[in-house]
């Protein structure tokens, strides 16, 4: 069975044929603006896989995830588009980590093709990586502080990465999470918490080509979604004004600042969004093949943002949202 991080909201991952559904959305607005923004939609899963989950996409309309196959195997993938609104022809790439035993999960790509993730060992150890998809070549990466536990998510062009481990005391006890920075050499890490949060209860996720990292961190109400500023020094707290109080997670951040991410609705429902890089408006995404379930994962900077819904069925699909202007 494969580890997911400790967060707020991880669906149950099944589904059955590839989707080549494309549909079109009117995004629902909370804040004023002059005319609504839709998103054309186009859905799909892994050919080899009964459910699948896109998390990142990149400048080049590059898409990372992982799919479950029939024996509940995870596998890495990465989607290449080689049409704008990811209609047509696709390339699938699937992989697994040398040490990974069939339990893989790549959820951050930069425009160069570097890939990170994690995977779960033999011993049931969880390690990040980074992959090079031109070279094909693996490399761990361990937050030394970590114990068994280190998770990045995010990587931009300079080669920073992003993402949280837990410490041994949330191996015990679960509040043991912090966020980490890794440089582009390799040789620092720059480990922080939400001063906003309870210490060790911060969730770092993806790094924009900035250095600006999104995340989300827990306080006594509940959890929040935050930024970092590149130099460490400034946290910016928010929520999505719809969400059920205290019920925001932030996933991706575009170079302009925009965020992505998705909240909890007064109803238990589950919506993605858009933040724009302002703050000021907030674009609620669900894809409608969706039934109260869809979450955002990633942006491009050409506002291309990925995730996961789940249909009536039970059933969890990958899906890209291009905006129609």
């Amino acid at each position: 069975m494969f580890a997911f991080p400790r967060h707020p909201l991880h669906l149950p991952i099944t589904s059955a044929l590839l989707l080549g559904l494309t549909v079109i959305l009117t995004a629902w607005r909370v804040s004023a603006a002059p005319a609504p923004k839709s998103y054309s939609f186009v859905n799909f899963n892994d050919p080899k896989g009964v459910s699948t989950t896109f998390f990142g996409i990149n400048n080049a309309r590059q898409v990372v995830g992982f799919y479950t196959n029939g024996f509940k195997q995870v596998h890495a993938l990465v989607v290449s588009a080689r049409r704008k609104r990811f209609a047509g022809a696709k390339a699938f790439t699937d992989f697994v980590a040398p040490q990974g035993l069939d339990n893989t999960a790549a959820l951050g790509i930069n425009d160069a093709g570097r890939v990170v993730g994690y995977y779960i060992d033999g011993s049931k150890g969880l390690h990040g990586y980074v992959w090079s998809a031109n070279r094909r070549r693996f490399s761990v990466l361990d937050d030394p502080q970590g114990v068994g536990n280190t998770r990045p998510f995010g990587i931009n062009n300079a080669g920073q990465i992003s993402g949280f481990y837990t410490d041994s005391k949330g191996v015990r006890d679960q509040k043991g999470v912090h966020g980490f920075v890794r440089s582009p050499d390799g040789k620092r890490f720059t480990n922080f918490d939400d001063p906003n949060g309870i210490a060790g209860e911060t969730y770092a996720q993806a790094i924009n080509n900035a250095g600006q990292i999104v995340g989300h961190y827990f306080d006594r109400s509940g959890f929040h979604a935050f930024v970092r500023s590149a130099d460490g020094k400034t946290f910016t707290s928010f929520d999505v004004p719809q969400a059920r109080a205290a019920r925001t997670c932030g996933q991706a951040i575009t170079d302009r600042g925009e965020v992505v991410g998705f909240f909890f609705d007064r109803r238990g429902g589950v919506h993605g969004y858009v933040r724009s890089a302002d703050g000021k408006t907030f674009t609620v995404i669900d894809d409608p093949q969706g039934i109260g379930r869809t979450e955002a994962f990633g942006i491009n900077n050409a506002g291309q943002v990925v995730g996961q819904y789940v249909d009536a069925l039970g059933h969890t699909h990958g899906f890209v949202a291009t905006a129609v202007l």
